[in-house]
């Protein structure tokens, strides 16, 4: 699958892919989409460090990789477990660190990726205390508010387009960013237009 970031960050995503194949059904896009989004968030505001948020992007959900496909259902949609994303969270960090530390990436570099991917999905907010942890879980929300995203939340959770609204639209004040705020009011009306909401 192509994707449209730096030459320099091809090598973590042909890495990635493979595995990123083997996670849910929607990771793979996500994952792509997500480094995307970072991609040129960073280019366009001049803010995050594109070392570290791209690989981060490329890999937070690399971890579903372990997950059983008959278990799933049980580490995201209605019927997720209580604290099941730790799953996903500390081993995608594994794969992120051995994955890096193959092609040589910059260790102080790593940690910092390490550090994103383990805590990524974690509710207390208080933990997102660097400008990168705070862009990053941003531009993570806000790829659901893309078409492709709106529709695998409406099939997973089986919402009609008014509850997918109400749940996007309850998501906006939590995040950090004022632009990624602004980016998702706009793509929610445009959801909203779409469905006629």
């Amino acid at each position: 699958m192509r994707i449209n970031i730096s030459q320099k960050y091809q090598k973590i995503w042909q890495l990635a892919e493979p595995i990123l194949k083997k996670c849910r059904p929607d990771d793979l896009i996500h994952c792509k989409q997500a480094a995307e989004l970072v991609a040129d968030f960073i280019k366009k505001y001049h803010r995050g460090d594109p070392d570290i948020l791209v690989p981060v992007a490329i890999f937070h959900d690399i971890g579903h990789a372990v997950i059983l496909p008959e278990h799933f259902d049980r580490v995201s949609g209605p019927n997720k477990l209580p604290d099941s994303k730790l799953v996903h969270m500390l081993t995608g960090a594994k794969i992120a660190k051995d994955l890096l530390q193959k092609i040589h990436y910059p260790s102080k570099k790593i940690k910092e990726i390490v550090e994103i991917i383990s805590t990524h999905d974690i509710e207390d907010k208080k933990l997102f205390n660097t400008e990168n942890k705070k862009i990053f879980n941003d531009l993570d929300t806000l790829d659901r508010f893309s078409l492709a995203r709106f529709r695998a939340i409406m099939r997973i959770f089986k919402w009609s387009p008014e509850e997918t609204c109400k749940y996007l639209e309850k998501s906006i004040p939590n995040l950090f960013t004022l632009e990624v705020r602004k980016m998702a009011r706009q793509m929610l009306n445009e959801r909203k237009k779409e469905y006629k909401v």
